[in-house]
Formats: structure tokens, C-alpha cells, sequence
């Protein structure tokens, strides 16, 4: 470290105290490296203003609001296009299980498991359709310890048309002394999940414009 004289360093702290300015601000005003004022005033805490304070509050607002209208036009987009993409059976399947076995919890994440590889693949194909294409779809296994690694996740990655190498294996915390036991889920629970926000909102459209189907459907008229 540089030496630098004792009154610059009484400088540095006047500045802080005096005029709360940051590391940065002392390092440029008194041209020393930043590394030495943090070092001289690291025990100086800047106390926060109100204006700070409530511009900061500003920003966050801004913010919240702005992603809060974009996920509110995904979502209306979701229930005006409702109609006839619910048309294809295959795509009103896909909504009808997301609504009994999809993940509802996060208004970030659209995320499916199922041990049925037909379930899995029709899932997987609506998820790649829909999603941000600049996202990036998480395969996760859960599989019992007596489980061979390499010949489920080849499995699943044939299944899915994806590599072996994206499919993360996660243990049951058995004993890892089943013998020959036949499992009912030969190839253990995958699930496909993907973070996209704008995605999750317009599937909660698909999904309320069919449960309000449901609701009203009229059992005269079948």
C-alpha cells in the first residue's frame, strides 16, 4: 500500500463523516486507491437520508409495477388465446394435467414430474413450444438408491430427445438394500421445470379459462 501523509488520511475520514461520501468519491477527491480509503473509513458508516431512502423506494416501485403490468398483459394474453389453442386435445391435455399435478407455488416457475414417460414427453412438448426460448428447461430424477444412474437417465434423455448429461439424479434416502424388489417406477419420477415468469402467467390464463369450463359445464347438455 501506498504511504500516503497523516493529513490525507484525516481528509479521507473528514469527507466521510462530514460529507458521507463513499469509497469511490474519497478515492477520486483525494486521487489515492480505493483500496486505502476503504482501509481508512471501513469503520465509517454512511447513515442513509430520506431522500436516499425514498428514492430508493421510488425505484423499487417502478420496478415491481412494470413487471407486475407485463405479467398481467402474459396472463390476459393467456385467457384470450384460450379458446382455440384449447381446441388441439393434445394441447387441452397438457393444460388439464398441469392444473392437477403442475407446480402452482411460484409465479416464476412452470414445473411438471410425472413417472409416466408418455406424460413426461407431452409435457416437455408444450414447455419448449411456450417458454422463453432464451430460457433453459431443468430435468430432475428422483430415483431409489438400487437405481442404475447411467441406464435411467438414458432413458429419459431418449425420451426426451435431450442429452444424458442435462438429466440430474437425485437419491431417494433409502437403505439401498432392496434386493430384487419391483419398483413401481422402473425408471424412477423425473420432473421438467423452467423459470420463466411471462410463461408462468399466460399457462395460469389456459388454466383458469379451463377450469371456468369445469365450473359451468352442464350435465344436461352432455
Amino acid at each position: 500500500m501506498t504511504k500516503y501523509p497523516d493529513y490525507i488520511r484525516q481528509k479521507a475520514i473528514q469527507l466521510r463523516t462530514e460529507k458521507n461520501m463513499t469509497v469511490g468519491q474519497i478515492a477520486d477527491q483525494l486521487k489515492i486507491a480505493k483500496s486505502t480509503a476503504y482501509e481508512w473509513t471501513k469503520g465509517i458508516l454512511i447513515p442513509r437520508t430520506q431522500t436516499q431512502t425514498e428514492a430508493q423506494r421510488q425505484k423499487g416501485e417502478m420496478i415491481r409495477k412494470k413487471h407486475e403490468k407485463l405479467r398481467h398483459l402474459a396472463y390476459t394474453q393467456g385467457l384470450e388465446e384460450a379458446p382455440e389453442l384449447l381446441k388441439n386435445p393434445m394441447f387441452r391435455d397438457f393444460v388439464s394435467l398441469y392444473i392437477a399435478e403442475g407446480s402452482k407455488t411460484r409465479r416464476n416457475e412452470v414445473a411438471i414430474g410425472n413417472s409416466d414417460a408418455s406424460v413426461m414427453k407431452m409435457s416437455t412438448y408444450w414447455l419448449r413450444k411456450y417458454m422463453n426460448p432464451e430460457r433453459v428447461i431443468e430435468y430432475r430424477l428422483q430415483i431409489h438408491a438400487d437405481h442404475a444412474d447411467e441406464e435411467v437417465k438414458a432413458y429419459w434423455a431418449g425420451i426426451l430427445n435431450t442429452s444424458p448429461t442435462k438429466v440430474k439424479v437425485i437419491r431417494k434416502s433409502n437403505s439401498g438394500q432392496l434386493g430384487h424388489r419391483n419398483f413401481r417406477s422402473a425408471y424412477g419420477v423425473l420432473s421438467v421445470r423452467v423459470f420463466d415468469t411471462y410463461f408462468r402467467a399466460r399457462l395460469g390464463g389456459w388454466m383458469d379459462y379451463l377450469k371456468k369450463l369445469w365450473l359451468y359445464f352442464d350435465e344436461d347438455l352432455e
